[in-house]
């Protein structure tokens, strides 16, 4: 079969646009791929609290009271999946400070946050599902550009080094406040506070999970709530860029064959 140079052009051409069309449909899924932050936001009460405290405190007095809480670490957890392969390139989070302060004492802001994602574990316990013990990928992401969503919450979002989620797979999500832990001399009870809120939304399986130790090197209790927390996740399809590879192939086969014409 001969194709004139027109005819050729015209074919590369729809070629090129049947193609693109794959891969903006497919691009256009890519942004928040899982999403538990509800708008509009309103804090829930859980357990008594609002949200979980996920912190590492640093500036701490030296203490051998085993009842001082001034080196207390406590982290939250929450699990999430998709139906297919994605390569997740950031998140998105809420948070607020809760003052244990007395009056008038200044809260200092975290001097960064850490995201963590577990694979999941189903063996070990006490849960049926928890995250593993030693994290997947770890991302130190500065403040996360903190910014003051409504009075007494902040919204933060940090892109991270791009990686592989395998559809139909459980993670966890972790976010961890590095902040200087601050107290009364008088009362060694009070500190600076970090949490994540917990979620009215529905997307998630209502579930998350504390681990808190009261001193640094203590025994981990885990403790599992009935409740989502309030992050998301951004992803970009994988069969992306796999489209973009077959326009460029599709392009190229067809100027070979007219080479041979």
């Amino acid at each position: 079969m001969k194709y004139s140079s027109k005819k050729f052009r015209f074919l590369t051409l729809a070629a090129v646009i049947v193609v693109s069309s794959w891969v903006t449909t497919s691009d256009a899924k890519a942004g928040v791929v899982f999403n538990q932050i509800a708008d509009p936001f309103v804090p829930v009460t859980v357990a008594g609290g609002t949200g979980g405290v996920s912190q590492f405190d640093t500036s701490v007095p030296a203490s051998t009271d085993d009842n001082d809480p001034r080196q207390d670490f406590s982290t939250f957890f929450d699990n999430f999946s998709f139906s297919q392969d994605l390569t997740v390139t950031s998140f998105s989070w809420l948070g607020f400070y809760k003052n244990n302060e007395p009056p008038g004492v200044t809260i200092f802001p975290a001097e960064k946050f850490t995201i963590s994602i577990f694979a999941n574990d189903t063996t070990t316990g006490p849960f049926s599902n928890q995250p593993a013990d030693t994290a997947l990928y770890s991302f130190d992401v500065g403040t996360a550009s903190e910014t003051l969503l409504q009075p007494g919450y902040y919204q933060y979002s940090a892109d991270v080094t791009p990686f592989a989620i395998t559809g139909g797979e459980t993670y966890w999500f972790s976010v961890v406040a590095t902040l200087p832990y601050q107290f009364d001399p008088t009362d060694p009870a009070l500190g600076n506070v970090w949490a994540i809120p917990f979620s009215s939304s529905t997307v998630g399986d209502g579930v998350s999970i504390e681990h808190y130790a009261e001193l640094v090197g203590d025994t981990i209790s885990k403790t599992e709530y009935t409740s989502d927390l309030a992050f998301s996740v951004s992803a970009v399809p994988e069969p992306s860029s796999l489209l973009a590879f077959a326009a460029i192939g599709l392009v190229t086969g067809l100027r070979r064959r007219r080479r041979r014409i």
